[in-house]
């Protein structure tokens, strides 16, 4: 996640927001006069020691380059938060209501930074506006020392928040002391479970789902004979997740890439529906194209115009 190539100092022209990196998002991108293109997929998943063009991955990195492209990718920063990320957008175009992290995320932090009262104000106002930007509820508290020592500025975070807390003190040349602490990150963890306004009947439901996600198939598991009301998520990969949607009560659990074997593991206590993993994550561009335009507007955005789903129905 984050910048895969390029100058991190250099101005943005326009940008291609994209679910995948290929040579024809790339190519489009030149077309189009983007210099940035910001995918959800990274291009690179593992070491490379050559670049001559013998793979996919190794074209587009040289094309991208040879053109002064950046390439930028979300991942699993953007699949791992509860608002403005994969999955919320996912229950928004269902109608999911009311949701929680499936899974939170258990990495949770106390925080404690010495501050003179010269740098008082221009540090909490910097923490207070850096967390507000990333969509996060976080209090930080004032506390005297004893004697003439500094003031103390305390908090609890979670692990990717510690980060940034950190660039902040680097800025001020102050100390970060941290401590883990028992209990889960709010609104970060893997995907999200919620209720429906009202409850469908389950036939109901999966055409919702193939309406409202655009889909053609969906792959499930035997319907139980009971109305849908509770729904878990999970854009991309989430069978890993199947025992914390079962544990929490959800009715069916909406994810992709299930293999043959695992649809056995619902053993009648949940539907699995099974959209794909393009098809699950396909309206995250949009999403990617309302957070750039909101936050951004000296340059244009625009969403590619290339399929880049590399599986094809007949």
């Amino acid at each position: 996640s984050g910048l895969i190539s390029g100058n991190a100092t250099a101005e943005v022209k326009a940008v291609l927001i994209s679910l995948d990196c290929t040579e024809e998002v790339v190519k489009e991108a030149i077309e189009r006069g983007c210099n940035l293109i910001i995918s959800h997929h990274p291009i690179v998943f593992s070491g490379m020691k050559s670049f001559t063009g013998s793979t996919y991955v190794e074209r587009v990195l040289m094309l991208a380059i040879k053109h002064d492209i950046s390439l930028y990718a979300c991942h699993t920063n953007l699949d791992n938060v509860l608002h403005h990320g994969v999955n919320s957008k996912i229950a928004e175009r269902l109608g999911i209501e009311q949701t929680t992290v499936l899974k939170p995320k258990k990495e949770l932090f106390k925080i404690e930074i010495p501050v003179s009262d010269l740098l008082l104000d221009n540090v909490l106002k910097e923490l207070t506006q850096q967390f507000d930007s990333s969509f996060q509820e976080i209090h930080f508290n004032v506390f005297d020392s004893e004697g003439p020592r500094p003031k103390l500025i305390r908090g609890v975070l979670a692990r990717h928040q510690v980060d940034q807390a950190k660039r902040c003190c680097t800025k001020y040349a102050l100390d970060l002391r941290t401590w883990q602490i028992e209990g889960n990150a709010p609104g970060v963890g893997s995907g999200i479970i919620g209720n429906l306004g009202l409850p469908l009947s389950e036939i109901e439901f999966l055409d919702l789902l193939k309406s409202q996600m655009n889909l053609r198939v969906v792959r499930h598991t035997e319907l139980l004979g009971k109305s849908i009301s509770r729904v878990a998520i999970c854009g991309g990969a989430g069978s890993f997740l199947l025992p914390d949607a079962i544990s929490r009560g959800a009715d069916i659990f909406v994810a992709a890439d299930f293999k043959y074997h695992q649809f056995f593991d619902s053993e009648g206590k949940i539907i699995i529906a099974d959209i794909g993993h393009y098809e699950s994550e396909q309206f995250t561009m949009d999403l990617l194209l309302e957070l750039v335009k909101e936050n951004f507007s000296t340059f244009a955005a625009h969403c590619t115009k290339v399929p880049t789903n590399p599986v094809k129905y007949h």
